[in-house]
């Protein structure tokens, strides 16, 4: 018995270890001229974001730079959606400027497929969440770089309830005063 134990351990460990084979793979070049163009790619365009958003920083640098070239590449051209962010959302970035950037990504990211999934969606609030949360997955795998960050850290914090990140959200807009 000891010995179909240690047999399976390994199978079941690679049941555990982050899916990163799945990744999303862009074409190398890419251009859209008209709707139906933009409409052929608009679900890898999902994929990727969606990929961006959840993953942290479990995939490469250039893994990132490509799959973050093509999706605003898209974003910027598309004429199916028009995703407009609130720059007063994000909150003030760490010293740290690739981690800065990334965490301004990630929140673009969020926003985005968001945008993309619930083209209906009226409110800016849900959208601008998404973002929020995106943003989190990201600074939860880089604690130790937002010592001197405390808006990022609350955000963080705020995105661990819909409540909470509303009212977190909807004061950054705005809407309400911060506590």
């Amino acid at each position: 018995m000891l010995q179909r134990t240690s047999l399976l351990t390994p199978f079941f460990l690679l049941a555990w270890l982050p899916d990163t084979c799945a990744q999303p793979g862009v074409p190398t070049s890419y251009a859209w001229e008209t709707d139906a163009e933009f409409r052929r790619d608009s679900a890898l365009v999902v994929e990727c974001l969606r990929w961006l958003s959840t993953r942290g920083d479990t995939f490469s640098e250039t893994t990132w730079s490509e799959l973050n070239a093509f999706v605003l590449t898209w974003l910027s051209n598309t004429p199916l959606v028009t995703v407009q962010l609130d720059d007063r959302v994000i909150p003030p970035l760490p010293d740290n400027e690739v981690l800065a950037d990334q965490l301004y990504f990630a929140f673009v990211h969020g926003s985005s497929l968001f945008a993309l999934e619930h083209p209906t969606a009226p409110d800016a609030l849900e959208k601008h969440k998404a973002g929020i949360v995106s943003m989190a997955v990201l600074a939860r795998a880089h604690k130790q770089f937002l010592r001197g960050a405390r808006e990022v850290r609350r955000a963080v914090r705020a995105a661990k309830k819909d409540a909470r990140l509303s009212k977190y959200v909807s004061a950054r807009m705005g809407y309400v005063p911060l506590p």
